[in-house]
């Protein structure tokens, strides 16, 4: 039997925005703390999970024009804004992939992802995607940790603090995370703030596992880098 982490309550206003407003990318449903990934062993009985997400979440067949770049060691700007939030349905996931000396973008579109071992994380608007479970082939998981910096990640956490994406059930039935999106191992990585209408990292630096046992571990710095508005990244990363 999987055992899954999901807690859900209840709604809240979606911001308005405009095109001068940066701060207005706001959740349209509220749930406390998603953890909503499943053990990185668990037997996940839906054959292809893609077929029953939302049109919101549908796999693009195209490649993401999003940039990654790399800013100082250790760190890189992300482009995750995936057309602005009126056009993300219909703009794919931008794929990352880490090195060891740099965060690289995979040129992959979202049907191509489904069954490539080459990426580690998809990121589209406010919403981490791992290369495991649900979400892909890849043997990849991840595990959080509380932490305010990468730095403060000295050691593996224990096999067991690992998930995978988890948004399909054995039946086929869609699960989603805070607003909607397929359900994911990051789960929510910021906390909301109603008054401001922004999204503050917490301080969570998340660990991500390949199946050769390789261990990177990533920390998001911002949802709003510089002057470029929402769902431009900053992220900052190491081997373990």
């Amino acid at each position: 039997m999987i055992v899954r982490r999901i807690s859900i309550v209840g709604m809240l206003v979606l911001g308005a925005c405009s095109s001068n407003e940066l701060d207005t990318d706001a959740p349209d449903a509220q749930h406390e703390d998603v953890d909503a990934g499943v053990s990185a062993d668990a037997n996940l009985g839906c054959s292809d999970p893609s077929a029953v997400l939302p049109i919101a979440w549908r796999s693009i067949n195209a490649v993401s024009t999003g940039q990654i770049e790399p800013l100082n060691v250790g760190s890189a700007y992300v482009d995750g804004s995936a057309g602005g939030i009126q056009n993300a349905a219909d703009n794919p996931y931008i794929y990352l992939r880490f090195g060891s000396s740099l965060v690289e973008k995979v040129e992959i579109t979202d049907t191509e992802a489904r069954s490539s071992d080459q990426w580690d994380l998809a990121i589209k608007r406010m919403v981490f995607l791992s290369n495991g479970g649900d979400s892909g082939q890849g043997g990849r998981s991840i595990a959080p940790v509380s932490a305010a910096t990468v730095e403060e990640v000295d050691s593996a956490p224990s096999e067991a603090s690992f998930w995978v994406d988890d948004w399909v059930t054995d039946d086929c039935e869609f699960i989603s995370g805070q607003i909607g999106e397929p359900a994911s191992a990051v789960g929510t990585w910021y906390e909301y703030d109603l008054g401001t209408s922004r999204l503050t990292p917490k301080d969570t630096v998340f660990v991500l596992q390949r199946p050769d046992s390789s261990l990177f571990k990533f920390k998001i710095e911002t949802y709003y880098y510089g002057d470029k508005g929402s769902a431009h990244y900053e992220l900052h990363w190491a081997p373990l």
